[in-house]
């Protein structure tokens, strides 16, 4: 400090920069491991959205033949 006086006003901005980068890095990890996390998720729960919808139009298929043939045996007892 004595041959240069100023030589803080170099080190304290470079300090204080390169802490805000690294911050910066390590928010920027934990936001895309959260985003990755959650892409993840949406998809599966599309997928199970998908494989529920499929289920209920099997069911409602289902139904409906049933309902034909219980219909059709209705017929067939009047008659």
């Amino acid at each position: 400090m004595d041959v240069y006086p100023y030589a803080w006003a170099f080190f304290v901005p470079f300090i204080i920069v390169t802490s805000f980068t690294v911050l910066n890095l390590f928010i920027a990890l934990i936001v895309s491991s959260m985003q990755a996390l959650n892409a993840e998720t949406s998809e599966k729960i599309h997928n199970k959205a998908d494989i529920a919808h499929d289920e209920r139009e099997a069911l409602a298929r289902q139904i409906s033949e049933l309902a034909f043939e219980v219909r059709r045996l209705r017929n067939q007892l009047r008659d």
